[in-house]
């Protein structure tokens, strides 16, 4: 199955529940695109897919600047895993099929 399109995404983050849409291109084993919230969008870095496991990484701006982790496991119409916070802890996401 297929990454490739728009997903939405849930996270549980340090300040409360964030939503956010995900732009997904697979290309073989690479995972690339944007996410974005409201006016704060970035692109996909460090995309990778192994398997059902993926991961991905985007900086943003918003509430303050700091890179978002990823890692998850894909299944179906969904992506579930946890994000890493930068410095601030890491929490649970969601990403389903939009």
């Amino acid at each position: 199955m297929s990454l490739t399109g728009s997903w939405n995404l849930t996270m549980k983050s340090p300040i409360g529940e964030q939503k956010s849409t995900l732009q997904l291109v697979e290309a073989g084993a690479a995972l690339t695109g944007t996410m974005g919230s409201g006016a704060d969008s970035g692109p996909i870095e460090d995309g990778v897919i192994e398997g059902q496991s993926v991961r991905w990484a985007v900086k943003i701006t918003k509430p303050m600047p700091l890179t978002l982790s990823f890692s998850g496991v894909a299944g179906g119409d969904a992506i579930t895993g946890e994000v890493k916070f930068g410095g601030f802890g890491a929490g649970p996401f969601t990403a389903v099929r939009g």
